[in-house]
């Protein structure tokens, strides 16, 4: 981004060097005498209030806009020169002009300097200087270019040279000269797309703002060209896999994962990348649909001519559906797989909220080298020796290489290993614990504020007015309770009422049935706490979220239950799946 002294420096040499412009001119009172007829429009004043306030909303590194070109554009139509696409006014195109970029086209060189002497007569009114370093022209004759064709002298005696041998001219981010050079534009095109994606690979953003990124600042250099280049099926395959690729390069992405998820929206679980191919499709049948619906003369002649040339084959009368792959489609590609489909599959189980599961997906700002790790866990194409042996086919045992009993699947690994249960299972179900006592010691005014999980050591008691929180203590009651150390307890003497929490990340397969076995396995212990401390009402909570950050939808019931957020549902996901990932990453070296 320049310094605010080069912004300074640059528009002062523009803006603050007087001109004296010729308001005599004879071409501005031609334009006045064709707008007569135009409607007035209301008076407006415009006070230094209103242009600060505009100023102030805009940003400081962008350029005034330009003045208003219409009259020129007005001017060069009314010579009624122009090359002609066919007989009658629509076939004619005289120009083309896009803020200070400016096409003539002409018939014979006649025409062409008479038109360059209007737009030499309207510049040097406004004091509008030509770029002539910037400046060419091309002669054609009979589909070819005329070499060494004769330089075009303006009325100051300053020329225009020809366009050298094997050049082109940009116009709108295009290299062209009779026509747009397809194959050298898509290559460009390409090495820019996988640049960007690169630089933002190489960024320190989180993985959503990376995918994010790459859909609002690689992508759409493709999708410029869309519709104008002649794009093939495989070409937009061969660039969307060296998109892929590249993220796999930077670990975003795991090789083996699944390639539909990468464009499925998040809150359906998948990643939210955009598809080349299938934007292209879109791109081009909207533009089709826009010029074979649109009946002004100018846009026929150019169907007319277009044959099936263009990227566009305007010359067609019926209207082409070019074939989409819809979210459905990619989804059900996506459950049809055995182990990339199970997680999708647990998603859109009857008791699964997808929404709220797919919550840290969408806020959780976890690293895109993470994300992808997790994601691939979740895909279960993680090289487990259980993976090796019945997926790769390798000659190794599958028995887990920790407790030597089970086999060595992912799920196995994430939590169902005997010798990982201890410490590593512990830690992680301690991280979830964790942001549940902080909600609560917050909500009951034992403490000010919330601390990070990974920072915070709750102490086992806290005590203030009445209100008991307990953390992971041994409870003593009257009779024999075999299960009495829960994660959490608030006795509240003030209101009469009591809380027993405890916290599971299970496998997601296990989840309702976990939900079932800790009511049933501390209820005895609520009875028992109801009577020692005299209270009216003793609710056994069960806070159950998966390895990979799935939730039941009783949630939002587990919501009003507990103080807890959408933002602790996020730390909670983050803590589960983070641990998940950190156990995984430790026990197989990766």
């Amino acid at each position: 981004m320049p310094s605010k002294e080069s912004l300074q420096e640059f528009w002062a040499g523009i803006w603050s060097e007087p001109k004296e412009h010729d308001e005599g001119s004879s071409w501005i009172g031609d334009v006045k005498e064709k707008c007569e007829d135009l409607t007035h429009m209301e008076k407006v004043v415009i006070g230094v209030d209103d242009v600060s306030r505009v100023i102030k909303k805009s940003h400081n590194w962008k350029a005034p806009g330009h003045d208003a070109m219409n009259p020129l554009s007005m001017l060069i139509n009314d010579l009624k020169c122009g090359y002609k696409m066919s007989e009658g006014q629509a076939g004619l195109i005289p120009h083309q002009l896009y803020l200070d970029d400016l096409k003539l086209y002409a018939g014979n060189k006649r025409q062409l300097k008479k038109m360059l002497e209007v737009v030499e007569k309207f510049s040097d009114t406004i004091k509008m200087e030509f770029g002539l370093d910037k400046c060419a022209a091309v002669h054609v004759r009979k589909g070819k270019v005329v070499e060494g064709a004769e330089i075009l002298e303006l009325l100051n005696g300053e020329v225009i040279d020809s366009l050298e041998e094997g050049g082109s001219c940009k116009y709108l981010g295009m290299q062209q000269l009779l026509q747009i050079n397809s194959n050298d534009v898509r290559k460009l095109v390409e090495k820019k797309v996988l640049a960007r994606v690169r630089k933002v690979c190489k960024t320190y953003l989180s993985g959503r703002s990376k995918i994010a990124a790459i859909n609002s600042w690689a992508i759409p250099v493709a999708v410029y060209s869309f519709g104008v280049l002649k794009w093939s099926k495989s070409s937009l395959q061969a660039l969307d896999r060296k998109i892929r690729v590249t993220l796999t390069k930077f670990r975003l992405h795991h090789p083996r994962s699944s390639i539909q998820r990468l464009y499925i929206p998040r809150k359906e679980g998948g990643r939210g990348l955009l598809c080349l191919e299938v934007m292209c499709a879109r791109q081009c049948e909207q533009l089709r649909h826009y010029f074979v619906q649109n009946r002004s003369e100018f846009v026929e002649v150019i169907q007319e001519k277009n044959l099936a040339f263009g990227a566009l084959d305007l010359a067609s009368v019926d209207l082409v559906e070019f074939p989409l792959m819809s979210l459905e489609d990619r989804k059900q590609e996506w459950r049809g797989k055995e182990l990339h489909g199970r997680f999708l599959r647990v998603l859109e189980s009857q008791n699964v909220d997808k929404e709220w599961s797919t919550e840290w997906l969408r806020t959780s700002g976890i690293f895109g080298e993470t994300e992808g790790f997790i994601l691939s866990i979740q895909d279960e194409v993680i090289s487990t020796r259980g993976y090796q042996r019945h997926v790769m086919h390798q000659d190794v045992s599958d028995r887990c290489r920790l407790c030597r009993v089970q086999n060595e699947s992912i799920q196995h690994v994430c939590g169902g290993c005997s010798v990982l249960a201890p410490r590593e299972y512990l830690e992680r179900h301690n991280n979830v614990a964790k942001v549940v006592h902080q909600a609560l010691a917050k909500n009951l005014k034992l403490q000010e504020e919330e601390q990070p999980y990974y920072r915070c050591k709750p102490p086992q008691v806290m005590e203030a007015g009445g209100v008991r929180l307990l953390w992971d203590s041994e409870m003593v009651t009257d009779r024999a309770v075999e299960a009495n150390r829960p994660d959490i307890v608030v006795i509240d003497q003030r209101k009469k009422e009591g809380l027993i929490i405890d916290i599971a990340v299970p496998l997601d397969a296990n989840m309702e049935r976990t939900v079932v076995e800790k009511k049933r396995k501390y209820q005895p212990l609520a009875v028992e706490l109801k009577e020692i401390y005299n209270l009216r009402k003793i609710t056994v909570v069960p806070v159950v979220i998966s390895t990979n950050g799935v939730v039941l939808k009783d949630w939002k019931k587990l919501m009003e239950t507990l103080p807890l957020t959408t933002n602790h549902l996020k730390l909670m996901q983050k803590a589960a799946v983070l641990g998940t990932a950190n156990i995984v990453r430790k026990t197989l070296a990766l």
